[in-house]
């Protein structure tokens, strides 16, 4: 979402960006035609062609950038709705991560690049490469420059000091937040890249921990998880697959796991509800609204036998900050317009540190997608219907 709570999301296998107005709930393209494929840039983005996208994130200057998991491109939507590719040639190309070493990001051919996000500052896009999602790569805005941040092309779990040390498996978001860049993994872990500190570690998740709320961070199980939010309030907000539920890991020494939204019970919830111990369907993104204090949902609702049906829906949960500091149990209002299509990407969130001013067509600040227990700025084996992001 935007400041605005504009929201903007993918359609996966068509190639499409919309965005829903926050004043009317109405629907409309902001890039892609439906048609899989790449017609050239330096065009209005709603006739250009993109192939299947997998993130979408916004700076602050109303931009938009989205990531082409099968076009091997990141493209810029310009504030006057140009489209150009920043990153990547067209073919897929998986080599060493070791070749992003200081090169031209137009000139450097990329592996299905993923899940996105953007630094606070709008300086720097961070996003996942490689098969299987398993390293991170640093675009400098500015000049155009890729660089190897994190990971490398062998899918392996590491915490280390020095983030050029750290090793990830199977990446499915990423969210920047002021000094902290954070990814969650499919194996149901989210990973902190602290740039003050200049470490990778562990927050959250263990394969053999405790199932349920209130342990530690590192010594609770966690199921895949799909996108993080972002943050706000000391916690990082996340949505878990299969479990039905919203979480929140509260920044501390512990990092204690708790259930923000959702009962582990697969419904089709009712409108107006108060927040808490209520089922929900398979939450697949998340992202929050710094400004306005909203959190932003996409649902697939899935059948009790698992087969995932249409419609989706995307949900709107308001004012998620009481003057306290603590989540305040306001009820969820869904926009009055739901787009036709389901979502297949996650809607996007710029960062809480960002600014707030907003161009009336474009995102502002962020995630990537491009919908971290606390949502935030900017975005992994990709299951073929998740949403990304960053509600940019």
């Amino acid at each position: 979402v935007d400041t605005s709570d504009n929201v903007y999301f993918l359609e996966l296998p068509r190639g499409i960006a919309h965005r829903i107005a926050a004043n009317s709930g109405m629907v409309s393209y902001y890039a892609g035609t439906g048609i899989l494929g790449y017609n050239g840039d330096s065009k209005q983005a709603t006739t250009a062609s993109m192939n299947t996208t997998r993130g979408l994130v916004g700076d602050t200057v109303g931009n938009i950038y989205i990531a082409e998991l099968t076009g091997n491109r990141i493209r810029r939507v310009a504030s006057n709705g140009i489209i150009t590719t920043i990153a990547g040639t067209g073919p897929r190309v998986c080599g060493a991560a070791s070749t992003f070493s200081s090169v031209a990001g137009t000139s450097t051919a990329l592996c299905g690049p993923s899940t996105i996000a953007i630094a606070p500052d709008g300086s720097n896009l961070y996003f996942v490469n490689g098969s299987p999602n398993t390293y991170i790569v640093q675009l400098a805005l500015a000049t155009g420059v890729l660089t190897l941040l994190s990971g490398t092309e062998a899918s392996t779990y590491l915490d280390a000091t020095g983030i050029a040390n750290g090793r990830f498996q199977s990446m499915t978001s990423l969210f920047a937040d002021g000094q902290i860049l954070y990814a969650s993994e499919s194996a149901g872990r989210i990973r902190a890249i602290n740039f003050a500190l200049n470490t990778v570690s562990t927050i959250a998740g263990s394969i053999t921990g405790s199932v349920g709320d209130g342990f530690a961070g590192t010594s609770t199980f966690l199921n895949r998880i799909l996108s993080v939010c972002g943050t706000f309030d000391g916690r990082v907000y996340f949505a878990e697959e299969t479990v039905m539920r919203l979480r929140s890991v509260l920044l501390s020494t512990t990092n204690t796991v708790s259930t923000f939204l959702g009962n582990g019970t697969l419904a089709v919830a009712a409108e107006n509800f108060v927040v808490g111990n209520s089922p929900t369907n398979r939450i697949t993104s998340c992202s929050y609204n710094s400004v306005s204090k909203n959190l932003f949902i996409s649902e697939l609702l899935t059948a009790t036998n698992g087969v995932i049906a249409v419609p989706a829906r995307i949900r709107r949960i308001t004012r998620m900050e009481s003057p306290s500091g603590q989540p305040s149990p306001q009820p969820s209002s869904q926009p009055t317009s739901q787009p036709s299509m389901q979502p297949t990407c996650q809607p996007s969130c710029q960062p809480s540190a960002q600014p707030s001013s907003q161009p009336s067509r474009q995102p502002s600040s962020q995630p990537s997608v491009q919908p971290s227990k606390q949502p935030s700025s900017q975005p992994s084996s990709q299951p073929s219907v998740q949403p990304t992001c960053q509600p940019t």
